[in-house]
């Protein structure tokens, strides 16, 4: 077989052949003794065999070049080339590599999807129609091998239908101890598209965190419980900016509290919450230090 025209979407053939429809790839094998094999006789890394696709002058539109990355390990990638409007001639448009990753806007996809955008480019995931309800995203985690069971984590944006096509955003988390997926229902937090509103569902927020030694993680939660035994530090750990929340101090022993340096507080304060009783402490954080005010006294 030497070659064949596609002409007016039929195929027009310019030699002899004989044209078989085989789907049993071990029959190929046995018939002609060999699948089509684009060889390139040398052996320096680099080279490649290409297919190209050319208009009715002879310009090759597009290809699919498989590269001999190295002749020693038999490894080769599969590239896309395409020309015209958004590329140079002859540019790279897709890149399946040696190890399966596949690059998008990269020669050498270091992920099994690896996409390297422009400035101000986004890559975009989205549907039609922007139907109320209507929502698509990506799903993270585990994944079964032949289904869609187990996946139990998505970030989704939901279509509103407001004649703009705004969307809100959402984190969709599946709790359920079933094989099931992340469902719009199981959205934990929110971003309004028409306001701009954030919404934690209420059972995702986080429970108050019982720190009784006086030392508060503020990567565990904003709200706290403490029921000192003893003497103690008002210490704060893992500190970022705009954190605030509130402490319980249950300190029916009137034992005495102190405040560690990045905790700070007036004269009164320490010989107030170091008498006996129950007080609702607030606080906020700048970052590097925690400020404090004692906000209510419970006798």
């Amino acid at each position: 077989m030497e070659f064949i025209d596609f002409q007016n979407k039929k195929w027009v053939v310019k030699s002899k052949i004989e044209a078989h429809r085989v789907t049993d790839h071990t029959k190929l094998k046995s018939m002609y003794g060999c699948d089509l094999v684009l060889k390139n006789t040398q052996t320096t890394n680099g080279n490649f065999s290409a297919i190209n696709f050319q208009d009715a002058q002879g310009n090759t539109n597009a290809a699919i070049l498989g590269i001999n990355v190295s002749h020693a390990s038999n490894h080769g990638d599969l590239v896309f080339f395409t020309r015209g409007g958004i590329h140079a001639d002859g540019a790279e448009a897709m890149r399946i590599n040696q190890h399966g990753n596949v690059g998008i806007g990269t020669t050498t996809p270091q992920n099994e999807l690896h996409i390297v955008t422009a400035n101000e480019s986004l890559v975009h995931i989205g549907g039609q129609p922007n139907a109320n309800g209507n929502y698509q995203g990506i799903s993270l985690g585990y994944a079964e091998t032949n289904n869609s069971l187990y996946r139990k984590v998505a970030i989704v944006s939901r279509g509103i239908q407001d004649g703009n096509a705004r969307q809100d955003f959402n984190i969709l988390v599946d709790t359920a101890a079933n094989t099931g997926s992340a469902v719009l229902a199981d959205s934990k937090f929110s971003i309004s598209g028409l306001t701009g509103v954030i919404t934690i569902d209420k059972a995702a927020r986080s429970a108050a965190s019982v720190e009784n030694d006086g030392s508060f993680d503020l990567n565990s939660s904003n709200s706290f419980i403490c029921t000192p035994s003893g003497n103690f530090t008002l210490t704060f750990t893992n500190i970022a900016a705009s954190q605030s929340g509130n402490i319980l101090l249950i300190n029916s022993g009137g034992h005495t509290v102190a405040a560690h340096s990045n905790t700070k507080v007036d004269a009164k304060f320490l010989a107030t919450v170091s008498t006996a009783g129950t007080y609702l402490l607030a606080y906020f954080s700048d970052g590097t230090n925690v400020y404090m005010t004692n906000s209510a006294i419970y006798t």
